[in-house]
């Protein structure tokens, strides 16, 4: 829900800027014209321009899929509004809270913040502010896991954006979103035809990042149907227009800027309190302990964050270690299954007479088998990939196949796989050179996820840290093995 209102001053002029690049979908240009609207409104004392600028940079990452971040603007803009007597921007706000609530799983909180944003009475667009209501009934219906809900939802907002005759790019999300909970449910028909009245309705009325959608949600409903021609064609369409609006090096430029930002908000912070003790000097004792315990503090603080960085530095090597003793491991393997082919038996088929199980022999071929299957990507990149896959795959049955994963590494074939994709992923994530200009949307979608969501809860439980992050640390790191 975009933030409007009347300003002036320079903090005005970067504002304005940046909204210009956000209708031209130039995401990290907009940011840049955002921090520095905010930092410049600060000084001005123009409190609705910071107030609206956090919303915006609150925006833009939610456009990107940084739902996190973005929930770290959204909130302090929502608790300015209260301190500076902006009610009417609240509902503004609420609705984009409740949505990066959604989009991470967190019900409870979207669920809370949802009721506030019924609650609003005083914002401006009060017709926008309904729709935007029904969508975001919608989007919590769909993390509760209930698509058929969330189906009915997205209907009566498009209903609703027909029907009072908003702009048609209302409706056109609605049709995307609609779209994207039929592929999910792999019906490929309902998906594409959702899908082509986005295309057919008003594609110059879609916003490129919307388009981008459009053309994914096209792409996965082809290779779902199985008509590869016109997979090929839209993810051409998707992956040029994507990799050109959320190119990752400008991304991760404006997010520097906005980092060292709050760097210098810190350190003026900082400063200020510096000059609030001179002047306190009858206090000189009692303000001497607050600033040696501030200092122990901060002192506590970076060693646990040098701390911190080093685990996850390690993290990275380590990562990077075990892939390369994988593919190790992978060119010994093949060597030893050229050598079997020599030998290869009837005994190699798992699919034993009934009433009869597996040999140590065979259950080792069976072993190996896995290991292959599981380090060819054109398995484990696959959605759909799952256990009766991969018992298809190496020539047994799923009950043969989850025994041996089980008893070889104590885990089931959900987890395996989970570990596999990431792993895959944090090497292409941290492989500057051959895959500098992709997105981690990108990344996450090439390794066989279909949402942020389910990347991000697997990538924090195995690597402890967000993909954002990750990316940010193994960059830092190849700087300084540059330097």
């Amino acid at each position: 829900m975009p933030f409007s209102q009347a300003w002036a001053g320079e903090g005005e002029k970067l504002l304005r800027q940046g909204i210009d690049y956000i209708q031209t979908d130039n995401f990290p240009m907009a940011m840049k014209c955002f921090t520095r609207s905010l930092e410049t409104a600060e000084r001005e004392k123009d409190w609705h321009t910071v107030i609206v600028s956090n919303g915006y940079i609150g925006n833009v990452y939610f456009n990107i899929n940084d739902y996190t971040r973005s929930l770290q603007y959204l909130l302090k803009g929502y608790a300015m509004c209260d301190k500076y007597g902006e009610q009417r921007l609240k509902a503004n706000f609420l609705t984009n809270i409740v949505s990066s609530y959604a989009k991470l799983g967190n019900v409870k909180e979207a669920w809370a913040y949802y009721h506030l944003l019924e609650g609003q009475t005083g914002a401006r667009d009060t017709l926008t502010l309904k729709y935007y209501v029904i969508y975001n009934r919608a989007r919590i219906a769909l993390a509760e896991g209930k698509p058929q809900e969330a189906l009915a939802y997205h209907q009566k907002a498009l209903h609703y954006a027909q029907k009072q005759h908003m702009p048609l790019c209302y409706s056109l999300f609605q049709y995307c979103e609609m779209g994207q909970i039929y592929l999910h449910s792999h019906q490929s028909d309902k998906a594409l035809e959702y899908g082509r009245l986005c295309l057919e309705k008003g594609s110059e009325h879609c916003s490129l990042d919307l388009l981008t959608s459009v053309y994914q949600l096209m792409a996965d409903a082809s290779s779902l149907k199985g008509d590869h021609r016109q997979e090929s064609h839209y993810r051409s369409l998707y992956l040029s227009l994507s990799d050109s609006l959320f190119n990752r090096k400008d991304i991760f430029s404006a997010d520097n800027e906005l980092v060292e930002y709050e760097n210098r908000q810190t350190n003026e912070h900082i400063s200020s309190l510096n000059g609030v003790i001179s002047r306190q000097t009858f206090t000189l004792i009692g303000v001497s302990v607050m600033a040696l315990t501030l200092m122990l503090l901060m002192v506590l603080l970076l060693r646990n964050n040098r701390k911190l960085k080093m685990a996850h530095r390690a993290l990275i090597d380590k990562n990077r270690q075990l892939q390369q003793q994988e593919h190790n491991s992978q060119q010994l393997l093949q060597q030893w299954a050229d050598r079997q082919k020599e030998v290869n038996t009837p005994s190699d088929n798992m699919d034993t007479p009934s009433g009869t199980g597996p040999g140590k022999e065979q259950m080792q071929l069976l072993l190996n088998k896995i290991v292959r299957v599981f380090s060819d990507l054109s398995y484990i990149a696959r959605p759909d990939f799952n256990l009766n896959m991969l018992a298809e795959a190496v020539g047994s049955n799923t009950k043969y196949v989850s025994q041996v994963i089980n008893e070889t590494y104590g885990k089931n074939f959900k987890t395996l796989l989970n570990e596999r994709r990431i792993s895959e992923a944090s090497r292409r994530l941290a492989d500057q050179q051959h895959y500098a200009n992709r997105t981690i949307q990108a990344v996450y979608e090439e390794v066989g996820y279909t949402n942020a969501v389910s990347f991000i809860r697997a990538f924090r439980k195995i690597n402890g840290m967000t993909p954002s992050e990750y990316l940010k640390m193994a960059s830092q790191g190849e700087e300084k093995d540059c330097e």
